[in-house]
């Protein structure tokens, strides 16, 4: 198991670090029936900004780009779409030498609209 105390020297080892990412899905969108789409497919990501305040000291923890599956439902209610997606990280991100592996996971959920 990865302590993060092992990595920074006098950290707490229940601080969450935040990442955001600029993420790419390519889905396939089933419709079974006219309001309803089934979707899945994978999502390629690109680390843009860490939360520096816990790895200040301790260098790059993160590796910079992440690959992921995605499935989910969407509702389509005429021109307006809702939906939501579970996503799950099939690549270890953990940029450490022999360390566990650190995948994302996640729910997305979205509402939209349909101009065209």
């Amino acid at each position: 198991a990865t302590d993060i105390d092992q990595i920074i020297p006098g950290s707490k080892s229940d601080v969450d670090v935040k990442l955001n990412y600029l993420q790419i899905p390519l889905l396939l969108s089933y419709r079974p029936v006219k309001f309803l789409s089934l979707q899945a497919g994978p999502q390629f990501g690109v680390l843009i900004n860490e939360d520096k305040t816990l790895l200040q000291n301790g260098g790059d923890a993160f590796k910079k780009g992440d690959f992921s599956m995605l499935a989910g439902a969407q509702l389509n209610l005429g021109p307006l779409k809702a939906g939501a997606r579970y996503v799950i990280g099939l690549i270890d991100i953990n940029d450490l030498p022999n360390q566990e592996e650190w995948k994302n996971t996640g729910f997305q959920v979205y509402v939209g609209l349909r101009i065209f």
